[in-house]
């Protein structure tokens, strides 16, 4: 039976794909601490991008987000502006930590689609890194480490662009 049969076009089935990864992924609430709330969205949004990569090439393509994607949205802007961010400042808060998210889930997956996660020795040792020490350096310390290390750059990167965001928050405060 073809697909077709219940979606009429290609752009429909991605629309509705696109849906259910953002429907998997953590609504923070406004009753809760900003911070705290977008933290959590964002280990969620993490999560969800690692189990679908193919998602991360279409998730802010679609023409006609649907209801889960438009609830996501609107829930992180309601924490904002409950927060007390400006709407420009909730617009570039938004766009600072999906940036950075989107883009850590992009790296995670690439690195990931090569067996870095988990055959780290391998690929050190088939790679020529004679003669460029800090990359040796690197590889070493992701063969020595006890657990995936890109899960710790995370949670230093989302601690760096909150802080920042917190300030965009502040700014408005002081205009």
């Amino acid at each position: 039976m073809s697909l077709y049969h219940y979606v009429a076009a290609k752009d429909e089935l991605l629309d509705a794909l696109v849906d259910v990864v953002f429907a998997e992924i953590y609504l923070p609430s406004q009753a809760g601490d900003w911070r705290s709330e977008l933290e959590q969205r964002a280990r969620s949004a993490r999560e969800a991008l690692s189990r679908h990569p193919w998602a991360l090439t279409v998730m802010e393509t679609r023409a006609q987000p649907g209801p889960a994607s438009l609830a996501g949205h609107e829930a992180v802007l309601e924490v904002l502006r409950t927060a007390g961010f400006s709407v420009a400042a909730a617009g570039h808060a938004y766009a600072v930590l999906d940036a950075f998210v989107y883009g850590f889930a992009l790296q995670d997956a690439m690195l990931r689609s090569v067996g870095l996660d988990t055959s780290a020795a391998q690929l050190r040792d088939g790679m020529n890194l004679g003669g460029h020490p800090r990359l040796a350096e690197l590889a070493e310390h992701y063969v020595a480490a006890s657990s995936y290390p890109g899960d710790a750059s995370f949670e230093i990167g989302l601690e760096i662009a909150l802080t920042g965001i917190d300030r965009l928050r502040e700014q408005a405060d002081a205009e």
